[in-house]
């Protein structure tokens, strides 16, 4: 909602990355599980959160917002 309606833009990528969290808690565990070790869920959390997951959304915004603003005819 941060970035959808400053942009007026309503796509789903934000409900998108949530929905992607679910195979992700399964995959978390089944890696703590294989490594032993719960740093393990610590990397894979902190890599999601600030390198794919938020900033991607933000650029898929930006993106859809850029294509729209393009498109208009004046």
């Amino acid at each position: 909602l941060c970035i959808a309606v400053p942009c007026h833009v309503f796509k789903l990528w934000a409900f998108i990355g949530i929905m992607f969290q679910v195979p992700l808690v399964l995959i978390t565990t089944y890696l703590q599980k294989k490594f032993q070790s719960s740093m393990v869920g610590n990397m894979i959390f902190w890599f999601i959160f600030c390198i794919f997951g938020q900033p991607m959304c933000v650029l898929l915004y930006y993106h859809d917002l850029m294509n729209r603003k393009g498109s208009r005819i004046d």
